[in-house]
């Protein structure tokens, strides 16, 4: 341990009799101010911009998650809207960003997806995974409000994607409203309950 500069030679004898030395030269370093730490305390989450997002609020970790992880934005900058309804588009763009959010190249895969709009990318990155397959009309409906059963399949086909097992299913028909969910649905609905 160097307690100062200066110059000295370091001996070492081994157990047979060997010598070995070296000559050691401490020198004063600049030592350069310290950069601020981007992250003070990494056990301290960022503070939410939203106004309508209480800490007290049963969401507020989910919110966090997401905004700390770029997966969700507000509608604006002190605006998350969380009791307003998602649209499909809405819904694409989250699972895009959840996956780097790859460029895609345009197609014309749906009549009422345009190129070059805020949510392209994500629709056609959504419809090249075969998360979604749009309408059978050939429209996407990208603002259209998602309902539960959409955003169930929807995340059904992405844990497919993603390789997650679906294998597991649950009986949901002890919800009043089962036997309204769609054919097209059921499987999903079953894994996601």
């Amino acid at each position: 341990t160097a307690v100062g500069e200066g110059t000295t030679t370091v001996t070492v004898t081994t157990v047979n009799g060997k010598e070995a030395s070296c000559q050691v030269t401490v020198q004063a370093a600049e030592i350069p101010d310290p950069e601020p730490d981007p992250d003070p305390d990494p056990e301290v989450p960022a503070e939410l911009p939203y106004q309508d997002v209480g800490k007290d609020a049963w969401y507020y970790g989910a919110v966090q998650y997401a905004y700390e992880n770029g997966i969700m934005t507000g509608v604006n900058a002190t605006t998350f809207a969380p009791g307003e309804s998602l649209a499909r588009a809405q819904f694409a763009v989250i699972l895009h960003r959840m996956n780097g959010e790859p460029e895609v190249p345009y197609s014309a895969r749906f009549h009422d997806v345009g190129e070059g709009l805020w949510y392209t990318d994500a629709i056609l990155w959504a419809a090249d995974t075969s998360v979604v397959t749009g309408y059978s009309n050939g429209n996407f409906g990208p603002g259209d409000n998602i309902n539960r059963e959409q955003m169930a399949l929807m995340m059904y086909r992405y844990a497919a994607y993603k390789g997650y097992d679906t294998s597991v299913k649950a009986d949901f028909s002890q919800y009043q409203d089962a036997g309204r969910v769609s054919d097209f649905a059921r499987e999903a609905m079953q894994w996601a309950v």
